[in-house]
């Protein structure tokens, strides 16, 4: 069984909960307060994970483009796939 560390378990609700935010409220909308609010942490939890609340911005940004990465391999996969089904090359008939 993996063992999550506590700090990691923290970091990504924080990360969950800014995500929540800054998309509905945008980056200027959004204050550390409410972000440790919603992730039910205190703000200085908060930066003891993070900096700044730019950096927590830019983590969010990257835990949902690594989503996007995967999800686009997947989609270029599987159009391969479906190439060689088209012209005949997969051995199905």
């Amino acid at each position: 069984m993996p063992v999550t560390s506590k700090s990691s378990v923290t970091t990504d609700k924080i990360i969950e909960a800014a995500s929540k935010l800054f998309s509905r409220q945008g980056y200027h909308g959004t204050s550390t307060r409410q972000i440790a609010q919603l992730a039910g942490v205190g703000e200085n939890t908060l930066f003891r994970q993070f900096e700044h609340k730019e950096e927590i911005f830019w983590s969010t940004l990257r835990y949902h483009s690594s989503g996007l990465k995967l999800r686009r391999d997947l989609v270029e996969e599987l159009a391969g796939f479906l190439a060689e089904i088209h012209a005949g090359d997969c051995g199905f008939s």
